[in-house]
């Protein structure tokens, strides 16, 4: 059986062992990618490295990701260092293909002794297996105000997550949220930064993005950058700064969602 696009990944693949083999284990994924693609204009290969791709959600613009990828026509390859591919990187992979309507994506670990990639093509079957369907929210309404209100939120972000996918920052996911909320009709606005108070007093800023749908919820959508991670050990230490953030604003709920993770459970907190 003839791979899909195989003359065009059989030049990617001698790029990535030429420059396996040329470059010391030491460097970062972004010079091993520009390598890649030096490699391949010598091949007469048409493409360009993707770390300032435009991102849409829904036919919105919602800004750039900076991704240590490449694309051409049809492929698109991605460098990472690390010890080994993990599931959570090939689960990135299908989301970029996804996002930027390519067939065949394909995965190249360095910093290593020996070379490893995991190859991936874009169908329905396999972004079905990535991110499950689930038609609504399972959260408990009898311990809910405003349950309907704060539905539609967690609807919101669980349709973010079954269109982008994994593999993006928090920025991303906080802007694509803000414009499902938006056609859903609810009020809502992004906020840069979160103020920390100690003793009713502010004492600093940080820099998170999260958003504020009307007076009745505080939305945070948070990425851990490292799988040994819990998404719970990761919304606890949130919360010990979004919570008096939300009081002294009257917010009552906060809605918090780690975006890196699959199955995808946007939790509902009271603040």
């Amino acid at each position: 059986m003839t791979l899909l696009h195989a003359d065009l990944t059989g030049k990617i693949l001698r790029a990535y062992y030429s420059v396996f083999n040329a470059l010391p284990p030491v460097y970062p994924a972004p010079v091993y990618l520009r390598a890649m693609i030096a490699d391949l204009k010598t091949q007469g290969v048409v493409c360009e490295a993707a770390d300032t791709l435009p991102i849409k959600y829904k036919g919105a613009p919602i800004g750039k990701a900076r991704l240590d990828i490449l694309t051409t026509a049809s492929v698109l390859a991605q460098a990472v260092v690390v010890d080994q591919i993990t599931p959570r990187i090939v689960g990135a992979l299908l989301s970029y293909l996804k996002v930027f309507e390519k067939q065949v994506g394909l995965a190249f670990r360095f910093g290593t002794k020996e070379p490893a990639f995991e190859r991936r093509v874009m169908t329905e079957a396999a972004w079905r297996e990535h991110i499950p369907s689930r038609t609504e929210p399972m959260l408990p309404p009898d311990q809910l105000q405003h349950p309907e209100y704060i539905y539609a939120i967690v609807g919101a972000l669980i349709e973010v997550h079954q269109t982008l996918g994994t593999g993006f920052s928090a920025w991303t996911y906080a802007r694509a949220g803000k414009e499902e909320l938006r056609l859903r009709g609810l009020p809502v606005r992004l906020e840069k930064t979160i103020r920390v108070f100690y003793e009713h007093a502010v004492v600093g800023e940080i820099r998170l993005p999260h958003l504020l749908v009307g007076q009745a919820a505080l939305v945070v959508p948070l990425v851990s950058d490292r799988e040994n991670v819990s998404g719970k050990d990761l919304i606890h230490a949130h919360m010990q700064v979004l919570k008096p953030y939300a009081q002294v604003q009257n917010i009552p709920f906060a809605v918090v969602a780690d975006f890196s993770i699959t199955p995808f459970n946007p939790l509902v907190l009271r603040v």
